[in-house]
């Protein structure tokens, strides 16, 4: 018995230490980085200027008009890539789509084009080979 309370003590005397010790380490908080206003500012700094450079090379236009008395809709979408961004260059691929629904009839219509910027300068044709 006695050599049982002489183990405990042991014990405890080389444990509590190392138990104590980890308490006073602070446990690591992924979200205190965030929280700290220069990283929030830092981290819409670079937030804006990415949108600032996707403003620069993408540009997308679209229409939707408004559906007439028979429920017929008809839209417009485009999409203009600049690979050097607008900015540098007015050299861009484009893509467009349009569209008309008529629920009534059950007409769908749908027409797509995409244009490479060294394409333009050549007449297009009646029934262009760009169309799907």
């Amino acid at each position: 018995m006695p050599s049982a309370v002489l183990v405990f003590l042991l014990m405890s005397f080389i444990l509590g230490p190392r138990t104590a010790g980890a308490a006073e380490v602070p446990s690591f908080d992924p979200d205190q980085p965030f929280q700290e206003s220069l990283s929030t500012q830092m981290l819409r700094s670079l937030l804006n200027r990415a949108l600032d450079a996707l403003e620069d090379h993408i540009q997308i236009d679209g229409m939707l008009a408004p559906a007439d008395t028979q429920g017929d809709q008809k839209g417009h979408l485009e999409l203009k890539l600049y690979p050097k961004g607008k900015s540098k260059s007015d050299e861009h691929l484009k893509a467009e789509g349009w569209f008309s629904l008529s629920p009534e009839s059950g007409m769908h219509d749908f027409h797509l084009r995409f244009q490479n910027p060294r394409e333009r300068s050549v007449p297009r044709s009646e029934f262009p080979a760009d169309r799907l």
